[in-house]
């Protein structure tokens, strides 16, 4: 059970990443190519980029899981976290292995780290075309529209970057700021999309503000 999660949370995070990834690049398309995006951000582009960002977090998280099932336990079932985190399992084994934490940090970095290049390079892009604009009241216009997605990936990878360097501090930080970083990685983001991204659709927003003048 506790490495079917390890798979299935390590998977959620590099899919979620990769859909971040897709999202910039939609936004970028969007404002600084917005005569191509028909042509390029087509049914058929969004059906492949999303399931190669499905597909390839469900493959690259397997070997994961794999390499740790494999290592040999000792007695020691307990670890300072509130869900099974490949690095803290791994910790539990009678003799260290360096393959299974050479192959977390290349995954993170390689998957986790490319997609965030992308992103910050999409929007360098979308901010220099941004401030190119001529009226003030266009370039406002034309930022807000992703601005719901920065905000939601600002918030995702910062706490991703606190999860793992505490992860790396290991016992110099207490059990307790441990469990509390994971919970706040694990509930705050799926828990802050919907409300983001809601309050960008006009219907939603004015439902919401029609129920809060009635209450």
């Amino acid at each position: 059970m506790c490495f079917a999660q390890i798979y299935i949370i390590n998977s959620m995070f590099t899919i979620q990443s990769g859909l971040f990834m897709v999202m910039a690049y939609d936004r970028y398309i969007a404002i600084c190519k917005p005569l191509q995006y028909p042509l390029i951000i087509s049914d058929h582009y969004l059906l492949k980029a999303c399931s190669v960002a499905i597909v390839g977090g469900l493959v690259v998280c397997l070997p994961m899981v794999v390499l740790t099932s494999e290592l040999n336990y000792c007695d020691r079932n307990l670890i300072g976290q509130c869900f099974c985190e490949t690095l803290k399992v791994a910790n539990l084994a009678c003799v260290r292995n360096n393959v299974i934490n050479m192959y977390v940090f290349v995954i993170v970095w390689f998957t986790t780290g490319f997609d965030m290049v992308l992103i910050s390079f999409s929007y360098c892009m979308i901010v220099r075309a941004v401030l190119r604009l001529q009226s003030k009241e266009a370039a406002s216009k034309t930022f807000s529209t992703c601005a719901s997605h920065l905000v939601v990936i600002c918030y995702y990878y910062s706490s991703v970057v606190i999860l793992v360097i505490t992860s790396v501090m290991g016992e110099k930080i207490i059990s307790e700021v441990h469990t509390l970083l994971a919970i706040l990685f694990s509930l705050i983001p799926p828990a802050l999309n919907p409300v983001v991204y809601g309050l960008r659709t006009t219907e939603i927003r004015a439902k919401i503000f029609s129920m809060i003048k009635k209450s």
